[in-house]
């Protein structure tokens, strides 16, 4: 959702620190990284979400004209990077770039089980009026 607002609420076990020292899931929550992750980490991808994206690369990739062997490592590579933008594990964290998520939980001790991602609006069904109708109707008296 472009411009919109996310929240990323956590069940974790470990460090659950919120309100008095900022432990690291309290600079977690409050340092969500974005783009938002869509698992924890990257064993809990479906097989055939990650399948479907090696079609895509690999059908790409051969598209290059490189070499096999290239192909293979093209992929593999695009896969990597693939994996790093939607699991939170592998996510660099907002407040320092050269820490990944994984890197600050285990220096905290703590461990993120699961999240819930709520976009801002996500779910409510917009009414769609169409206002040339409903002038029309008004002017004639329905």
């Amino acid at each position: 959702m472009a411009g919109g607002s996310s929240s990323l609420p956590f069940r974790s076990l470990g460090d659950c620190r919120f309100h008095s020292a900022p432990g690291a899931l309290a600079r977690l929550v409050y340092g969500s990284p974005l783009p938002l992750p869509l698992v924890v980490r990257g064993d809990d991808v479906p097989a055939d979400v990650l399948a479907k994206e090696r079609e895509i690369y690999t059908t790409q990739a051969n598209d290059s004209g490189k070499p096999p062997e290239i192909v293979e490592k093209m992929v593999e590579g695009r896969i990597a990077k693939f994996l790093k933008e939607i699991c939170l594990q592998d996510q660099a964290f907002v407040k320092n770039p050269d820490q990944s998520i994984a890197q600050l939980l285990k220096a905290e001790d703590a461990t993120v089980k699961e999240f819930i991602r709520f976009e801002v609006g996500e779910g409510i069904e917009k009414k769609q009026d169409n206002f040339v109708e409903e002038v029309m109707s008004q002017a004639r008296g329905d």
